[in-house]
């Protein structure tokens, strides 16, 4: 008894017609009269589809959040099957945990249920839970130069259950927290280390959960070299290992690092790019050695080599 009309002058024979649905969520119908003839379509439910994502993909749990949707009451959420797409678990919230052992697939979705009749709903498409970027957590961290400080950034898939944060650096061998983050309340965060040590700087992100459990990020290293602009390691350094030459001497000229032994003779020429320069020392004997930094015609600083057997 409560139709809307949409239009008096369809043209069927084009088999298909376009309208702006009214902004309510509700269970509706079509009808069409043509002539002294009435047709009815099925009943479907007019709502926005759920803006879900995933928030973590923990090695024991899946969590899925969405946007409320404003007159909607319930959700259903559902994993793919064997075949098809199944329910898994109806909750009125906007976050849903999935054990991994209930996931058969890499499939999953939200529906918005009506309160009129549940059985009716509106489905958002799937997502592939592996194609979203999300670990458990942690989507992304790591580090970048910016005129001789470290700036640190991590972005998170959900602040859910998340009590605190703690930034912290490798000192020594153990990690010590240089930032802590409390309340966490974004996804997103950058911190900057002006208090560079030299050589390696190596960081971290630990996550401390309500329920007392922790979340550690992946380890990112930063190479901060030397007052002359390099950074040479392992040094001492074994025959059969790689000598690396970090470079930050120069964002325009190429650095040369040329090696004599103890005798004065040029063993080898290597050019060390903008960024990271690795190579075999199997060629040298055990023993020490000079390495002779210039830029192809200036001396610019030498330092001590010492090749293990």
């Amino acid at each position: 008894n409560n139709w809307i009309t949409v239009s008096n002058s369809i043209d069927i024979s084009k088999y298909f017609h376009t309208i702006t649905l009214p902004d309510e969520i509700s269970l509706m119908q079509y009808r069409m009269n043509i002539g002294n003839r009435t047709f009815l379509s099925d009943t479907f439910f007019n709502a926005k589809p759920p803006d879900f994502y995933i928030g973590y993909v923990c090695e024991d749990t899946l969590l899925l959040e969405w946007m409320p949707i404003n007159g909607i009451g319930n959700y259903r959420i559902y994993a793919l099957g064997d075949t098809l797409l199944q329910p898994i678990g109806t909750t009125p919230g906007t976050a849903f945990k999935i054990a991994a052992t209930t996931l058969k697939n890499d499939l999953v979705t939200v529906a918005a249920l009506s309160h009129q009749n549940p059985a009716y709903e509106y489905r958002a498409n799937s997502k592939i839970i592996s194609f979203q970027g999300v670990e458990c957590y942690f989507k992304n961290f790591f580090g970048q130069w910016d005129n001789g400080s470290a700036i640190l950034s991590f972005s998170l898939g959900t602040t859910y259950n998340i009590a605190s944060a703690f930034l912290q650096k490798l000192q020594g061998t153990g990690f010590a927290t240089i930032h802590i983050i409390n309340p966490v309340n974004s996804t997103e965060y950058n911190y900057t280390d002006r208090e560079l040590t030299e050589g390696a700087n190596t960081y971290r992100v630990v996550l401390n959960l309500t329920d007392g459990r922790t979340v550690v990020s992946n380890t990112e290293t930063l190479i901060h070299s030397n007052p002359n602009g390099w950074w040479v390691f392992p040094n001492p350094v074994k025959r059969n290992g790689q000598l690396n030459i970090t470079n930050r001497w120069s964002e325009t000229e190429t650095l040369f690092a040329d090696i004599y032994d103890v005798n004065g003779r040029k063993t080898s020429i290597k050019a060390a790019d903008l960024i990271d320069n690795s190579f075999s020392v199997s060629n040298l004997s055990p023993g020490m050695y000079l390495l002779v930094f210039h830029d192809g015609k200036n001396r610019l600083g030498t330092e001590k080599l010492i090749i293990l057997p």
